[in-house]
């Protein structure tokens, strides 16, 4: 599997483009500014898009999923609980979503709207979006809807990804999964509990959950530095704490 990730000028956010054998490709998180780097890979590598999928509602991760669902005519996938963010994506987030508002304003990044096709799921569900299913896991806690959603491949030569957290972090040939983990997982830490719909509970219930997944993974979080699972379960002690 070909992976591509591209970083969107708000907040950073990564937006991570997977492509299967037959070139179909699934885009996760096109954040505000994604696009037109989305775009440039399609025609590049002869690409065709088959969906958008979010892993959470916030607009830093969800901004351009309007653009490339129309230009593409593909849907956009997102968990039941957080598709009214499409709807509300800057009083959703309290405070913080009028700074990210006048912060897109000052970027010049355009005015947000909300996808058109969008297709919603409950709980853990199977998108028949590549070769093989990709897995949609609800982890809540970042926000009620909050997912990450897992691949059954490894990067191939030719990829294109985040910097490494460390050296352990950044061996790939003995990779089996791909875990993209939004603001759930990141290198070292995890995401934050404290916006509006974030649960410290739920989150807690959702990262027991990693220990018993497939791997070892690639793990692409929705900000900063990529990683694996084994280092993470190792050295992040959000997690090590629990297997």
């Amino acid at each position: 599997m070909l992976i591509w990730t591209v970083v969107a000028p708000l907040l950073g956010a990564s937006c991570h483009v997977l492509a299967d054998e037959t070139l179909g490709c699934l885009v996760v998180d096109p954040g505000a500014g994604a696009a037109p780097q989305v775009e440039e890979l399609v025609r590049r590598h002869g690409l065709t898009p088959r969906g958008v999928a979010v892993t959470h509602g916030h607009v830093d991760h969800t901004w351009d999923a309007a653009a490339l669902g129309d230009l593409y005519g593909i849907p956009v996938f997102v968990h039941r609980e957080d598709e009214p963010r499409f709807h509300e994506p800057f009083t959703t987030l309290g405070p913080l979503g009028e700074q990210l508002r006048q912060m897109a304003d000052h970027a010049g990044l355009g005015t947000y709207r909300a996808p058109g096709d969008v297709r919603t799921f409950d709980g853990d569900a199977e998108l028949p979006l590549l070769d093989g299913a990709v897995q949609a896991r609800h982890l809540p806690g970042h926000t009620g809807g909050s997912t990450v959603y897992v691949v059954a491949d490894a990067p191939a030569t030719g990829s294109a990804l985040p910097p490494a957290s460390g050296a352990d972090a950044g061996r790939v040939d003995d990779l089996t999964h791909v875990w993209l983990t939004g603001d759930v997982l990141f290198a070292g830490t995890i995401g934050r509990t404290d916006l509006p719909g974030g649960d410290p509970t739920a989150m807690a219930a959702s990262l027991g959950r990693f220990a018993d997944w497939e791997g070892p993974a690639l793990v692409l979080p929705g900000h900063g530095p990529r990683s694996r699972s084994d280092v993470e379960f190792a050295t992040n002690p959000y997690l090590a704490r629990r297997t």
